[in-house]
């Protein structure tokens, strides 16, 4: 006796069907897009009801002219330290041009000890005595920081005068100019040379 097949009975579990699909896939792209409008409406509506301080034009002025000021200023900066005595101290140059870095430089402090007018030199260890960084701000010649040095240095018991000496060659073995600093401990300030304790 042969089976007889079933007709029109319910899809099996799992499967959908591809209009199923397509309204159900409708259906949640209408509401995400719905959804998208209405934020986006809102967002609108609350930037419409800020000030624009763009909208009046002697604003959109006053805003070029401070650009303009600066965008001179960071120009004008830089253009000082090629017109005038180029030293070490770059901060305020543009360093893609440099050859400061490029140099070998050597720092040595050397303290007078004992009485004035009768002293010894000793010479001060700064790899002990300071950070590494300020050894590469000594290097740089940095008045601020050579300065702080040497008055911290005359707060040592005996120390009538501490002096600074740098001396820098170019990749290429010429000599740059020394740099000397002196101070003397009895009025703490900073000058050029060497001086006589």
């Amino acid at each position: 006796m042969a089976k007889k097949k079933k007709r029109g009975g319910a899809p099996q579990s799992g499967a959908v069907d591809e209009t199923s699909r397509d309204a159900i896939g409708g259906g949640v792209a209408d509401a995400s897009a719905h959804a998208t409008d209405s934020v986006a409406e809102a967002a609108t509506a609350a930037i419409g009801d800020r000030f624009d301080p763009f909208s009046d034009p002697r604003a959109r002025l006053f805003a070029n002219i401070f650009i303009a000021l600066f965008v001179a200023y960071q120009l004008g900066m830089p253009l000082r330290y090629y017109m005038g005595g180029r030293g070490l101290d770059e901060r305020f140059s543009w360093r893609m041009f440099s050859s400061i870095r490029m140099l070998d430089c050597l720092v040595e402090v050397e303290e007078h000890v004992g009485a004035p007018g009768d002293t010894t030199r000793r010479e001060v260890n700064l790899k002990k005595e300071v950070q590494v960084a300020w050894i590469g701000l000594l290097e740089r010649g940095r008045g601020l920081v050579i300065e702080k040095l040497l008055s911290r240095r005359c707060d040592q018991e005996g120390v009538v005068q501490v002096d600074y000496h740098l001396s820098c060659k170019a990749p290429d073995g010429a000599k740059w100019p020394d740099l000397d600093r002196h101070m003397a401990c009895r009025d703490r300030k900073l000058a050029a040379g060497r001086g006589e304790p």
